[in-house]
C-alpha cells in the first residue's frame, strides 16, 4: 500500500522502494507502475499522476502500461 498524502492511500500494480524498507505501508517509492484499464484509466492519468508528482519526492518514474495495446507512458 502506498501513502500518497496524509489521507490518500493507493494500491499500485507494481511499486519499487529504493532502500531496505520492507513495511507494508510505503511512503517513498522510486518507481510506481500502473496497468491502465478502461475502468481505472481516468484515475491513473489524473488523480494518481497529480498526487504522485506533488507528494512523492522520492518518485523517479511513474509508468502507465496500457493493457489493450503495446504502449507504455513514462512520467
Amino acid at each position: 500500500m502506498l501513502r500518497a498524502a496524509e489521507d490518500v492511500l493507493y494500491y499500485p500494480d507494481v511499486m519499487v522502494v529504493c532502500g531496505d524498507d520492507e513495511a507494508l505501508l510505503q511512503e517513498a517509492p522510486c518507481l510506481v507502475v500502473e496497468v491502465i484499464s478502461p475502468s481505472t484509466e481516468a484515475i491513473d492519468r489524473r488523480e494518481k499522476l497529480l498526487a504522485y508528482k506533488k507528494k512523492l519526492l522520492s518518485l523517479r518514474v511513474y509508468l502507465m502500461v496500457d493493457q489493450q495495446r503495446r504502449h507504455v507512458e513514462r512520467h
